[in-house]
Order: C-alpha cells, then sequence, then structure tokens
C-alpha cells in the first residue's frame, strides 16, 4: 500500500473574509505533507494573494488565471496545478477538518484503483453553526452503514441518481482514473455529476468514507444557492438526468435507468424551491414545474 501524494487546489471567485477561514484550516491539517494552490479566476474582489502571503506557509502558493476560465474549467486546472498523485478541490468558503489530509491519503491508498474518495461532511450556515437540512438528511440515510463503501456499476450509479448523496467539494480525486477532459464545460450547476457518471458508466469506482473530514458551508452567495433561486439547478439537474439515463439504458442498466427517471431527490428539491418562490418574481417557475412533475 503506497502513500500517495496530496495536493489541495483551491478555486477562488470572491468572500476573501471565507477564504481566510479555509486557508487555516489547510494550515492546521494534522499530516503536514501535502502541498496547496489558490487559482484566483479572475476574481474582481481580489484579496486571496495577499491572505496567501499573510499565511506565510511554503506550502501554500497563489496563482491567477491569465484569464476567467469559468467554473469547470478552473477545477480542471485545479486537477492538474498540484502535480500529485491525488487532488482535492477545496472550495474557497468551506472549512478542512484536521483530519482531511490524513483521511483522504488513507482512503486512496487503501483502494488505489478508486479514481475518487467521498469523506462525511458537515453542513455549516454562514456563520459556521452546524445547519443539517433536509437535503443533507437524505444524503444521510442513503450513505452506506460501513466506515468504507464503494460506488460501482448499475447499483453504484443508482444509488447516486436515487440521492446525490456526496459533497462535491469534499470530494479528492486521482486525476490520472478520471475521463478524460475531467469536468465536462457547457454546465452552470451539473459539471460534477457527469464526471461522476461517466466514470462510473466507464467502469470507475468512487469511494465513500465516513471519517468527518469537511465542513461545508451554505450560504446565500454561493453558486448553487443562485441556481436554485433561478432553477437553472432544477433545469439542469433534469436534462442531466435524462441523458445519463439514456446512457445507462444503452448499457442495459436497469437500475440507473429507473432511477434516472424517478428522480424523487431532484424532483423534492425542486419542489422545495418552487415552495420558497412563491411571493417573488420567478421567471422560471413554469419550466421548474414542468420538471417536477413531469414523468419522462
Amino acid at each position: 500500500m503506497t502513500n500517495p501524494t496530496v495536493g489541495i487546489a483551491i478555486p477562488y471567485w470572491s468572500h476573501p473574509e471565507y477564504l481566510e477561514l479555509a486557508l487555516a484550516s489547510v494550515a492546521a491539517q494534522t499530516d503536514p505533507e501535502f502541498t496547496a494552490v489558490v487559482i484566483d479566476d479572475c476574481s474582481p474582489t481580489g484579496g486571496a494573494e495577499e491572505l496567501v502571503a499573510a499565511l506565510g506557509d511554503p506550502r501554500v502558493r497563489f496563482v491567477r488565471n491569465d484569464r476567467n476560465l469559468g467554473l469547470a474549467g478552473n477545477f480542471n486546472r485545479c486537477l492538474v496545478e498540484p502535480g500529485t498523485d491525488v487532488v482535492a478541490i477545496v472550495h474557497a468558503d468551506d472549512i478542512l477538518e484536521p483530519c482531511y489530509v490524513a483521511t483522504i491519503r488513507a482512503a486512496h491508498a487503501a483502494e488505489p484503483t478508486a479514481a475518487c474518495v467521498a469523506p462525511w461532511t458537515t453542513p455549516i450556515d454562514a456563520h459556521g453553526a452546524i445547519a443539517v437540512s433536509m437535503v443533507d438528511r437524505m444524503k444521510r440515510w442513503r450513505w452506506p452503514a460501513a466506515r468504507r463503501s464503494t460506488l460501482h456499476g448499475d447499483a453504484g450509479l443508482a444509488r447516486l441518481m436515487h440521492t446525490f448523496l456526496v459533497y462535491t467539494p469534499a470530494m479528492s480525486y486521482r486525476p490520472a482514473l478520471l475521463p478524460r477532459g475531467g469536468f465536462p464545460e457547457g454546465w452552470k450547476q451539473v459539471m460534477d455529476v457527469e464526471l461522476y457518471a461517466t466514470l462510473l458508466l466507464e467502469g470507475g469506482t468512487i469511494l465513500l468514507d465516513r471519517t468527518p473530514a469537511y465542513r461545508y458551508r451554505r450560504h446565500d452567495g454561493t453558486t448553487t444557492s443562485r441556481n436554485a433561486r433561478s432553477f437553472t439547478r432544477l433545469a439542469e439537474e433534469t436534462a442531466m438526468a435524462r441523458l445519463v439515463g439514456a446512457r445507462a439504458r444503452a448499457l442495459g442498466w436497469r437500475r440507473t435507468s429507473f432511477a434516472a427517471r424517478l428522480r424523487w431527490s431532484i424532483r423534492l428539491n425542486g419542489a422545495v424551491s418552487l415552495v420558497r418562490s412563491i411571493g417573488r418574481t420567478a421567471p422560471g417557475r413554469r419550466g421548474a414545474v414542468r420538471d417536477v412533475c413531469s414523468l419522462r
């Protein structure tokens, strides 16, 4: 069992006050053998370079893209920039538990054929308080009971399509084992879903580890929150489920095909967004109703 090298890449766009907390959690890792890089995607707010300099940690450096690459494009740069066996793409508004690097290193060492490792994640609010929502409860309900388990093949992808039980910011990757091209561009929200679905459809494996290692922050300024309010998230998740269902049917994967057509958690999340939209202008509401109620 070989210990892989670990890199942490932090894509940055805004909220330097959160980035400062994220960087402090990186520096506080119990396993000190890692490298880290903050990749500024031409942020209009700035502040990241100064925070990295103030941290004064030689393991952490700063780079700024020559042009804006967009979300998927910057994620793909994050996959290659550290040059390590394993790369974690840590969001700039989240917090690592002190054991994060140790947890993902051990998990990737134990399962070297796993392209991704998803550790147990604790949701927090804008102020850092634990905030477990209905969505989080659904994710935890669908998470296997074993300390470590794998998502693989038809059964694994069906589980993911029933409920997207992982938290993408907490994931770490072996870039050499990912589908060609990494995160697909052209999506605003579901590039991660397509990457993981393609990985599983092509015979890859995702490892789940129940060690609490990551704190995922929800606040109104996140891309996910904005896309949920505009129903962009629901529209893309529905389109992606149909795409995955079609690919699964072509392979004879009945479980995934059924889960993609049912997509009950996507429908439930969409219904919650519809309820929250009552009383405000919501141009995408009619399409959202169609996506929630459609039988195809």
